[in-house]
C-alpha cells in the first residue's frame, strides 16, 4: 500500500475531535487550499481560495393521509375561512364560474379557489364542465345545468 492510501486509512479511523485537532494544528492550510489533481484552486491572484462547506441535504417530508385531511377540518372550524363565503354564494345562485364567485363574494381569486377546493373535497360543492364552461354549485344538478347553459 502506498503512503497516500495509508494516510487515508488512518484519517478515516480518526474521531471528530481528532480530525479537528489535526486540522487546527497542521493540516488546516492544506484543507483550505482545495487541491484537485495536484493543483490548488486560486482566485486569479495566485492565492488559494476556500469553498464554503456544503449544506446538508434536506430530506423531503412524506405526506400522510392524516396530514392531508387536517386543513379541511381546520377550515370547517374557522368561521373566517373563505369557504363559508363561497358556500353561501353557491347556495344562493344556480351554478357559477370562478369569476362570478369572485365578483359576488369580494374575495380574491386565490381565496375563492382555496374555499372551493375545501368544499369540493368535503362534498359540499360540485364541479361540472371543463375550462371556460366550468361551473360550481351546491348540488351536482345545478352545476351540470349551469355548465350546459354556458355552452350556449
Amino acid at each position: 500500500m502506498n503512503i497516500e492510501k495509508q494516510v487515508a486509512e488512518q484519517v478515516r479511523k480518526l474521531s471528530d475531535e481528532e480530525l479537528a485537532q489535526l486540522a487546527l494544528n497542521a493540516g488546516f492550510k492544506i484543507l483550505l487550499s482545495n487541491k484537485t489533481n495536484g493543483k490548488a484552486k486560486t482566485n486569479g491572484n495566485g492565492k488559494a481560495t476556500a469553498s464554503p462547506p456544503a449544506a446538508p441535504a434536506k430530506q423531503p417530508r412524506k405526506a400522510t393521509k392524516k396530514a392531508a385531511e387536517q386543513p379541511a377540518k381546520a377550515a370547517t372550524a374557522d368561521s373566517t375561512h373563505p369557504m363559508w363565503a363561497v358556500l353561501a354564494c353557491l347556495q344562493k345562485k344556480n351554478g357559477m364560474a370562478i369569476s362570478q364567485l369572485v365578483a359576488n363574494t369580494n374575495l380574491t381569486r386565490a381565496q375563492a379557489q382555496k374555499g372551493l377546493k375545501v368544499l369540493l373535497k368535503e362534498g359540499k360543492a360540485f364541479k361540472a364542465g371543463e375550462r371556460r364552461f366550468t361551473r360550481y354549485s351546491d348540488t351536482k344538478k345545478k352545476a351540470t345545468d349551469a355548465s350546459i347553459a354556458a355552452r350556449g
